[in-house]
């Protein structure tokens, strides 16, 4: 099975990743940053796309691929939730489910 995991580097996407893994699955993960793979997922079914899920692109091909999508993505709850940011959280779930 291929699986498709928005925002996948966090507490719950990497620890589903794992599971998936562990399943035989192939799994392929969608995270903001720079980085090139994930700092504890080693494994050739592993694919880390350090990506902006709120903005279409080449990410989309990946998704479309997959036999489960898994949408994690959006900016953290854990940050003051001035006005400014609620919009921030809101928008960025919004923006990422309308590109999937």
């Amino acid at each position: 099975m291929h699986i498709f995991i928005t925002g996948g580097s966090g507490f719950i996407g990497t620890y589903l990743a794992k599971g998936f893994l562990d399943a035989e699955d192939d799994v392929r993960i969608t995270a903001t940053g720079n980085r090139r793979r994930h700092p504890s997922i080693i494994d050739d079914r592993f694919t880390y796309l350090s990506t902006d899920t709120t903005e279409p692109g080449e990410w989309q091909s990946a998704a479309a691929e997959a036999d489960l999508i898994l949408n994690l993505a959006g900016r953290s709850i854990f940050h003051a939730w001035t006005e400014n940011y609620k919009t921030k959280m809101r928008t960025s779930r919004i923006h990422t489910t309308r590109n999937l």
